[in-house]
C-alpha cells in the first residue's frame, strides 16, 4: 500500500510536519473556535484512483489450459490522477466527536482498464481503455478529536461516499464510449483517513489523507466488452490528499 500511494503520503508527512511546526507558537490562535457549534468551509485535493480488478473462477480455472476463456489473458487497472474540490459543513457535538456533511463535492477522474489478448510465450496485444468522469459526491463522516494543544489538533475519521456520475451529455448518444456505457453511473464508497487541524488567526487549515473503498461492483450485467465477461468485479479505490480551509 505505502509503495502504490507514497506520493500521496510522504506529502501528507511533509505538511503535518511543516504545519504542525509553524503551529506550535506561544500565542493561542481562536481559543474559542468550538463555541460555535456549525462551522463552514472548503477543500481542493488530489489524488490517485483505480479499479480493484477480481476475476470469475472460470477465467481463473482456463488460465493454464487451452480454453477459449483464456484468449484474454490478463485484466488490470493502473493508478491514475483524480482532483477533487468543494464545500463542507461541521457540527460539533462535543469536545472529542464532529459529524461532518459535504452537500458540493465534485470529483474528476480518470480510471484506465488495461487488458492483453494471447497467451505468453505466443503473440499478445496490449489494449488500454480510458474511463473520464466527472462526479458529484457527498461525503459523510464521523470525526474523532483529540485535546487541542496549543494551535493543533489530531483527529481520525470514517463514514461513506454517495457519488453519483455528472457526465449527463452524451450519457445516451454515440459520444459516450463503450467502457463508460459499461459502467455503472453510481458507487458507494466506505472511506476513512486521518487529519491534522492548524489554527491560524483568521482560519483553520486542515490537511487531510482519505482511503475510499468502493462497495458496488461497477460493471453492468449487460456489458458488450468481451473482457469484462471474465470479471467478477471492478470496484473504485482511491487515495486523496485533500487541504480544508475554514
Amino acid at each position: 500500500m505505502f509503495s502504490l500511494y507514497r506520493k500521496e503520503i510522504t506529502c501528507f508527512l511533509f505538511i503535518l510536519t511543516a504545519l504542525g511546526a509553524e503551529a506550535q507558537v506561544k500565542t493561542r490562535y481562536q481559543p474559542n473556535y468550538d463555541a460555535k457549534p456549525l462551522r463552514f468551509g472548503y477543500y481542493i485535493g488530489f489524488g490517485s484512483t483505480h479499479y480493484d480488478v477480481k476475476y470469475k473462477s472460470s477465467f481463473l480455472s482456463a488460465a493454464n489450459t487451452q480454453d477459449p476463456l483464456g484468449t484474454t489473458y490478463s485484466v488490470t487497472s493502473p493508478n491514475t490522477t483524480a482532483i477533487r474540490a468543494g464545500a463542507m459543513i461541521n457540527y460539533f457535538i462535543d469536545d472529542y466527536f464532529d459529524i461532518r456533511f459535504s452537500p458540493l463535492n465534485i470529483s474528476v477522474q480518470k480510471r484506465n482498464v488495461v487488458y492483453v489478448t494471447g497467451r505468453p510465450g505466443a503473440m499478445q496485444t496490449r489494449e488500454e481503455t480510458q474511463v473520464d468522469k466527472a462526479w458529484l459526491e457527498v461525503p459523510f463522516h464521523v470525526k474523532y478529536k483529540s485535546e487541542r494543544r496549543n494551535n493543533s489538533r489530531m483527529y481520525i475519521f470514517g463514514g461513506t461516499r454517495w457519488a453519483f456520475e455528472t457526465n449527463a451529455i452524451g450519457r445516451r448518444g454515440s459520444n459516450r464510449s463503450i467502457i463508460n456505457s459499461s459502467l455503472r453511473t453510481n458507487d458507494l464508497m466506505l472511506e476513512y483517513g486521518v487529519g491534522l487541524e492548524i489554527f491560524r488567526a483568521y482560519f483553520k487549515v486542515t490537511p487531510e489523507l482519505h482511503f475510499s473503498h468502493g462497495l458496488f461492483d461497477m460493471t453492468r450485467k449487460n456489458s458488450n466488452l468481451h473482457f469484462l465477461e471474465h470479471v467478477k468485479s471492478l470496484k473504485t479505490h482511491t487515495v486523496s490528499l485533500l487541504i480544508l480551509f475554514q
